[in-house]
């Protein structure tokens, strides 16, 4: 056999004659061209995974030392500006598990505090309807959360592309505090577009 290409793979022709099959770009996959027609490399989509693959990944982090948030309000306000994540679908039926972590967080009476998904065009509306936030904290006799997490599941229902942030409110009364210690911890938003 001749010499080749390093990254070649070799195949046979509708002849049977042996083809080098030309190296594909970084992240592309060896697809099949069908009978008589040898393989090639191409990008992979979101059509050609099983269900249940994660399709897209993105996260942003506040880093420690950036500053906490805090609100009094009881409609939703964009928590930190840091916290936004712009994306577009694969596939209009695909879905979205949300999930977001900080530390101090809490509320100073004896209500709620909510942390909820929201769209940037519209940060006051949480995704969910009705209103589900990501994180729901309680007072409860003056005992305050430190560290919380919360995931969350959505279905946008088509691929234009949102820029999603972290808002917050609350219950009632008092003032609902998140990464009240920046110096401390950092936040962690996260999204993942998951093969339906």
């Amino acid at each position: 056999m001749a010499s080749g290409t390093d990254g070649n793979i070799i195949s046979y022709d509708a002849s049977g004659n042996p083809v080098a099959i030309a190296t594909g770009s970084d992240g592309q996959v060896l697809t099949s061209a069908g009978a008589g027609s040898p393989p090639a490399f191409a990008g992979m989509t979101s059509a050609g995974m099983p269900t249940g693959s994660i399709v897209s990944y993105k996260f942003v982090t506040v880093s420690p030392g950036a500053g906490g948030t805090s609100t009094s309000s009881t409609s939703y306000v964009e928590g930190n500006s840091g916290l936004r994540i712009t994306h577009a679908m694969a596939a209009s039926g695909n879905k979205l598990i949300f999930s977001f972590y900080t530390i101090d967080t809490y509320i100073t009476s004896s209500t709620t505090t909510h942390i909820a998904v929201t769209n940037l065009t519209d940060v006051t509306t949480n995704i969910m309807s009705p209103d589900r936030p990501l994180i729901y904290i309680k007072s409860h006799n003056g005992l305050e959360p430190h560290s919380v997490f919360g995931h969350q599941e959505y279905s946008p229902g088509s691929t234009s592309s949102i820029t999603y942030c972290l808002s917050m409110k609350t219950g009632g009364s008092g003032t609902a505090y998140m990464n009240n210690t920046p110096a401390a911890g950092q936040m962690r938003f996260t999204l993942m577009e998951i093969k339906q």
